[in-house]
């Protein structure tokens, strides 16, 4: 697994609801430029973390449990671990085009969706098969059997929709 942490920009105020950001546009710009494309594109799921607030730190809310969670996510490697029995693989995330591809033989709504999805978001090959691969791992957690287009657009979220932009 690969994860990253990065700033917004240059000065690390971009977006932020306290702190005025001071670079321009073409600093945005070079700052994002700095990443490789292709590294951007093995980045699978992006997800803008913003500054917290100082209720969040005292105000502290009975969300879900790590417990809870720890077993969602062993429930969900269960039904990939049983899914790629008969192959050398334990996890969507090492599917090959071959087996996501089955993921959609009778997906004709997404299908239909997929060539739309990858012009407007500028999408390489590489970037539509880390798309198919977490929508399929969302639709495990969920526990339905096919991909729905609602989990495909919640895997688009998690590599397209940042509020600024820059973020390839």
């Amino acid at each position: 697994m690969f994860v990253v942490a990065a700033n917004p920009c240059f000065c690390g105020y971009y977006g932020d609801s306290k702190r005025r950001c001071t670079c321009s546009s073409r600093d945005l710009k070079r700052y994002w430029d700095n990443i490789s494309g292709p590294i951007m594109d093995r980045i699978d799921m992006r997800v803008e973390i913003p500054r917290l607030s100082n209720r969040d730190f005292v105000n502290v809310t009975d969300n879900e449990k790590s417990e809870t969670i720890k077993t969602r996510i062993l429930e969900c490697h269960e039904i990939q671990n049983k899914r790629f029995r008969s192959r050398q693989i334990k996890y969507n995330s090492e599917s090959d085009f071959k087996q996501v591809n089955k993921w959609l033989e009778n997906n004709s709504k997404i299908k239909e969706l997929m060539p739309a999805i990858l012009d407007k978001y500028n999408i390489t090959g590489r970037g539509f098969m880390s798309l198919l691969k977490v929508s399929r791992t969302i639709a495990d957690m969920d526990k339905v059997e096919n991909i729905s287009v609602s989990n495909l657009m919640e895997a688009i979220n998690y590599r397209v929709n940042l509020s600024h932009g820059y973020f390839k």
